[in-house]
């Protein structure tokens, strides 16, 4: 079976999907000082040897987010090969953000907190897409009124502007 190594953390993931011969991993990984989810893609060259795939610089799933990044879950939309990607965030609070990628996961819009709450510890996200297109989420969620299942639909951008700012309906 054709393997690919990276340093990561053994209890914190990794998410993958495939599509077309391609394979995007997610993963967290504290190599940088604080615990990031990172985004690789994975191209077989010769299936038959692990040494033979190709693949880009690991990188930051968002960068522009100040926090620390955890659990991270991928899946892709079918129906238009749009990736969307969720995990656990610490910053201000612990909430479950979520982002997509409409260029195969090589980049990802910024993310947003799907529902942040002050008094919430948010965790453990799963994501899914419905035959008619919905992204649905599920995770825990442990506040000062105990712990409990979140379940819901996310409603992921629509698309980018052509500046790159976004455009369409957001979680």
């Amino acid at each position: 079976v054709p393997t690919w190594k990276f340093d990561g953390c053994p209890h914190d993931g990794p998410s993958l999907l495939t599509m077309e011969n391609k394979t995007t991993v997610a993963w967290m990984d504290a190599h940088q000082g604080m615990s990031r989810v990172f985004v690789n893609q994975l191209t077989p060259v010769n299936e038959d040897s692990a040494s033979n795939w190709t693949h880009a610089v690991a990188t930051p799933l968002d960068a522009s987010f100040a926090g620390t990044q955890e659990q991270p879950c991928l899946v892709i939309d079918p129906s238009n090969a749009v990736i969307h990607a969720a995990w656990s965030a610490t910053g201000s609070r612990r909430a479950i953000h979520f982002a997509s990628s409409f260029d195969g996961g090589k980049t990802f819009i910024p993310s947003l907190a799907i529902s942040p709450m002050d008094d919430a510890f948010q965790s453990r996200v799963k994501l899914v897409v419905a035959p008619e297109g919905h992204v649905y989420t599920a995770y825990f969620e442990l506040s000062s009124e105990g712990k409990r299942l979140v379940v819901g639909r996310v409603q992921p951008v629509k698309r980018l502007q052509g500046d790159g700012s976004i455009a369409g309906v957001t979680p």
